[in-house]
Order: structure tokens, then sequence, then C-alpha cells
């Protein structure tokens, strides 16, 4: 069932009425038929014979569960889950399961007012045209993907599009990783977007909310990290945003104008790299040191999908040494301590500044 609009409100005599219609249908249908998980194969030997029909034979409650290799072509690319309250999700995981679109087709669309219990997990999608994950007017979740190497952005969200996306890395796309228009508030937690054509864009009344994500070297012309532009309103929670480039304006945020704003809640940031003429709000102590990834691309590369966001065990990012005694990023120790360059001890003196 797909979020009312905004400006609805509920008539409660017409909630009572509908609970007790549906009470009785329920009644009468007597017990729900026991879901069913529809198997596809790469070599189209399973229960349907490609991703998309497998949706199209699911019902509310199915499973399309989808097995290691490589999938292409009709069937397997511009999938569309028609409103259908089914999981899509990997036997193996995304390291082995991967929809190819080959830089002519796109990826995964919620078109049709699908909510949570649409859900994606465990896919890698690569190569794809417009973007890997399409959201309009629908709030999907996503789990455990990988969104890479597309032509165009990795998700797409417009028209109030607002996709749950969790521990999903998106790298290395040619436009934005994220592109978010028009009423859209999408939440993203332990994600990493690197190496892209931006990392987040947010236009027209979006409200995201990030928790936990690690957002790099990500390169554009305005506000390579995240940018934020008429009436955004953003809040950044335990968020790294380090070493993005832009040519123009805002390496790691730009809020455009005043009407533009973020609150950041214990992150860590280059403060040298927030711009713009909107309200940037840091909520209690911040990290402004280099978070010590352990061995991450560069944004001079872009796009790129590569690179190491773990962290160094003396990252200022880690719990027992992060400003807020819990962990800031997507990813935890995965490497020695790395030696840090003398001449960025200035910016580390100030690693627990609390801007308040």
């Amino acid at each position: 069932m797909s979020p009312p609009p905004r400006g609805f409100r509920l008539d409660r005599g017409r909630i009572a009425q509908y609970c007790l219609s549906t009470t009785i249908l329920v009644l009468l249908a007597g017990a729900p038929a026991s879901a069913r998980t529809w198997l596809v194969t790469d070599d189209g030997g399973g229960d349907a014979a490609t991703i998309q029909a497998g949706i199209d034979s699911a019902a509310a409650g199915d499973t399309v569960l989808v097995g290691a290799g490589t999938y292409t072509g009709a069937g397997n690319c511009n999938i569309d889950f028609s409103g259908k309250a089914v999981t899509l999700r990997s036997e193996s995981g995304p390291g082995v399961t991967t929809i190819d679109c080959g830089g002519t087709s796109s990826g995964i669309s919620f078109l049709s007012g699908e909510d949570a219990s649409s859900v994606v997990q465990g896919l890698e999608i690569r190569n794809a045209l417009d973007s890997g994950i399409y959201c309009r007017q629908a709030a999907p979740t996503i789990r455990d993907c990988i969104v890479v190497e597309g032509v165009g952005h990795g998700v797409l969200c417009q028209a109030g599009g607002s996709p749950t996306i969790q521990g999903s890395t998106i790298a290395g796309n040619e436009g934005r990783g994220v592109l978010c228009q028009a009423e859209c508030d999408p939440c993203l937690e332990r994600c990493v977007i690197t190496g892209n054509g931006g990392g987040i864009y947010l236009m027209d009344q979006c409200e995201p909310t990030l928790r936990e994500c690690t957002i790099s070297a990500n390169a554009a012309d305005r506000g390579a990290g995240i940018r934020g532009q008429f009436f955004t309103t953003a809040t950044v929670e335990r968020c790294i945003v380090w070493g993005n480039c832009a040519t123009a304006a805002g390496n790691e945020i730009l809020m455009e104008i005043a009407c533009d704003q973020v609150t950041l809640t214990c992150c860590a940031v280059d403060s040298t790299g927030i711009e713009g003429a909107g309200t940037v709000t840091f909520d209690g102590p911040q990290c402004f040191g280099d978070p010590l990834f352990c061995d991450p691309e560069s944004c001079a590369n872009a796009p790129v999908n590569g690179g190491d966001y773990t962290l160094a065990a003396n990252s200022p990012c880690l719990p027992d040494q992060s400003p807020c005694a819990t962990l800031i990023g997507a990813g935890g120790e995965g490497c020695a301590a790395v030696a840090v360059d003398p001449s960025t001890w200035a910016e580390i003196k100030n690693r627990y500044r609390d801007a308040n």
C-alpha cells in the first residue's frame, strides 16, 4: 500500500467501516495460502524463465529466489515490481548474483505505490542505462545490494519515491550515486556511496535521513558529497563525508540556497568542504579529522568502483575513539594502524570540537 499524499487526512468513521469490512472478508476467506518461492536460474530452467516472469507469477508474500549467475537481456533487466508485495532476493549473495544491464537498459523499477513489503535483497546491479534502481511514488526496501558502474545514476527517486536502502554499496556510476527529485524522503542506513559522478543530490523538498553511511571519492561540479537544492531538509547521523571533489563549489556538502538545511550528528566531515547559502547545523561533537580509511580511491579517478573504506585501527571514527563513543560510517575496523601525515595535525586537534 502506498503512503498517502501530502495533506491527506484520514476519516475515522470510514476507517472503522473499512476495518469491519476487512474483518468480515478475512473470516469468510479463512486461512491465507502459504507463501511460495519461485526459483530463477541463469539457464532459464527454474520455476520461472526470467526474473520478470518470476515477479509476474508471484503473489503477495511470495519470494522470487535468484540463483547464482549473471542475468542479462529481456526479462532480466527493466524489471518492474508492478506494485507487488514480494521479495526478490539472491540465493548466494551479490558477489555471485548479477543483473547486468549492458549499458542499454535499466535495472529494477518501483512505479506502482510499492511499500516496505516490496523487497530487493542481495543482488548486484551493474551497467544500468538510466538507473540501477528507480522509485517513483513508491517506498520499497533495498537490502545488501550492490549498484555499480552504471551509465546513469545508481538510485533515482522521483515524485515522492522514498526507498529504505540498507547495507548497500553504490559505486562507480557515471551519474549521481543517489539522485532524488520532488518530495522524496529516502532513508539510507549503513551504505557505502563512493566513486560516483557525485554522491547524493537532493532537489525540490526532499527530506532524506542518512545513518552510518560512508560518502567518499565522488566527483561532481557542485556538492560532490551531498548537494541540497530547493527546500532540502537532510538529517545526517554518524556518517563519514570525506574525500569528495567538486570543481566549482562544495567538495563535501553544498546547501545551495537559504531554504536548504542539513543537520549533522556525530559525523566525520571535512569542514573546509562545506559551502552554500543554506544552513548547516552541527548537533553535538563531530570528527573533523581524516577518518583513516584502509585503502580509499581518489575522487580524481571517479567514476571508479573500488577502494577499501573500512577503517584503520587508529581511526577517529571507531567506537573507542569517536566523539560519540559509537561507530561513524558504514565500515568497521579493517586494517592495522596507518601513519598520519603530520600536515594534518591541525585538523586532528579539532577532531572532537563541539561546534555548539
